[in-house]
């Protein structure tokens, strides 16, 4: 599968590893850390901006239940 799959894959599974639910401080650090050691597979590649893009989407969501 194509790196753009991939990337797509990565942020489901980390929304979904979170619920989708109002995250504390403790679990919002861990979302950070989880989301930067992914973003370490797309460095450099074609698929970084997309990451970075599908994921300001996800903190975005995140952010705004978690007021």
């Amino acid at each position: 599968m194509g790196l753009a799959y991939e990337a797509f894959v990565d942020i489901w599974r980390l929304a979904r590893k979170y619920r989708f639910q109002k995250l504390d401080d403790k679990r919002w650090e861990q979302f950070i850390a989880d989301a930067d050691k992914l973003l370490g597979r797309y460095r450099k590649t074609e698929a970084e901006t997309l990451f970075r893009y599908l994921f300001k989407a996800v903190h975005d969501y995140y952010e705004q239940i978690s007021v």
